[in-house]
């Protein structure tokens, strides 16, 4: 069975560089944050929140990540 058909889709990491940017637009000048991705698949917006932290001035980001499809790591 295709992922689409499990209702599994994945962000390019265009995408979800760009996206984590506008969110960041929106923390600006906070002293802590934290972010919940609650249907991480492969991780692709946790990593691109992790790649675009220095565009924050922030002193404390906390990341979470909930995925209950072990298969989404591989």
């Amino acid at each position: 069975m295709s992922r689409k058909k499990r209702g599994e889709y994945y962000t390019p990491s265009v995408l979800a560089d760009f996206m984590t940017r506008r969110v960041f637009t929106y923390t600006a000048d906070r002293d802590s944050i934290s972010i919940l991705e609650p249907s991480m698949g492969n991780g692709e917006f946790i990593g691109a929140m992790f790649r675009n932290r220095e565009n924050l001035n922030v002193k404390k980001i906390s990341f979470f990540g909930i995925e209950k499809n072990k298969a989404a790591f591989t």
